[in-house]
């Protein structure tokens, strides 16, 4: 069994949006078993299942770059993230993503996100009966930047601030893993600003969410050492080996990120010797 997991975490997700194209059109990867990941990774990850991502680069560079972010509403009562533009715009519109062929795939895609009531992690998957759409506009639902995101009966953000990646879930971790991380080791130590502005507006969000708020850090630090376990088992980790920046929403800046995650992965001698082996093994991983 093979598994695609792909971070995402603001402007940084141009990074695995640039290392999934890679994988898909330059090293012939076209399908895995399982595919998961966090925040924008998962609408990347979208991409690859529905082998859609020769709109990745254009995605992210003319639409996230110059439409996503809204800093002046800082200072209002709109939003700063303008999820619904991505979504109702860019994913269904301008370049629109084959929900019908992601939910045919045999790749399971597994969405992991926040109940923003008890703060536990709720799995979805593209199997499932809720609209695809919303559970995308849940993944890039961050508290106080963003209002969660109704779901049937349940409110929704960001599974990342209840679990940074799904790599524990039984059937993840019994597999082989790509897994596609969008801070270096240094960079990631609790992504500070997110914590420390979600904490002082923490007013508003219910008791287990200022809870998750608070224990972020440790979340974090809990989420390395079960990557310690993935690294020593000679899964494929894909990161960057130097700081991302993540709040300079400019297409310039998004087109270097994008950019530096495709020629990681491209660059990633493990990465090449799995596919290697897979092409014997597995051809079916490139159908």
């Amino acid at each position: 069994m093979l598994s695609l997991i792909a971070e995402g975490g603001g402007l940084r997700g141009a990074y695995s949006a640039g290392a999934v194209v890679a994988l898909q059109e330059n090293l012939g990867l076209k399908h895995v078993d399982y595919a998961t990941g966090s925040s924008g990774g998962i609408c990347n990850v979208a991409y690859f299942v529905s082998r859609q991502l020769f709109m990745g680069h254009d995605i992210w560079v003319k639409e996230v770059g110059n439409h996503f972010v809204k800093r002046m509403n800082l200072f209002t009562k709109k939003p700063i993230l303008q999820k619904g533009y991505i979504i109702n715009t860019v994913f269904k519109k301008k370049y629109p993503l084959d929900v019908q062929k992601i939910r045919e795939s045999t790749t399971k895609l597994i969405i992991p996100l926040t109940n923003a009531k008890t703060g536990k992690t709720e799995f979805f998957t593209n199997h499932d009966k809720e609209k695809f759409f919303r559970l995308l506009q849940a993944c890039i639902s961050i508290p106080f930047f963003s209002a969660p995101v109704r779901i049937n009966k349940n409110r929704y953000y960001d599974g990342v601030y209840s679990c940074p990646l799904p790599l524990e879930l039984p059937e993840i971790k019994a597999s082989k893993k790509i897994i596609i991380l969008t801070e270096t080791q240094e960079q990631d130590k609790g992504r500070r600003l997110e914590k420390w502005i979600s904490y002082i507006f923490s007013v508003r969000f219910s008791k287990a969410m200022r809870l998750l708020i608070r224990n972020y850090s440790e979340l974090r630090m809990q989420f390395h050492k079960d990557l310690e376990k993935h690294i020593k088992k000679k899964d494929i980790i894909i990161r960057p080996k130097k700081e991302l920046p993540n709040y300079s929403f400019n297409s310039e800046t998004i087109k270097a990120i994008y950019e530096q995650g495709y020629k990681d992965t491209l660059d990633s001698k493990p990465l090449q010797k799995l596919l290697k082996q897979l092409k014997k093994t597995h051809p079916e991983y490139f159908m």
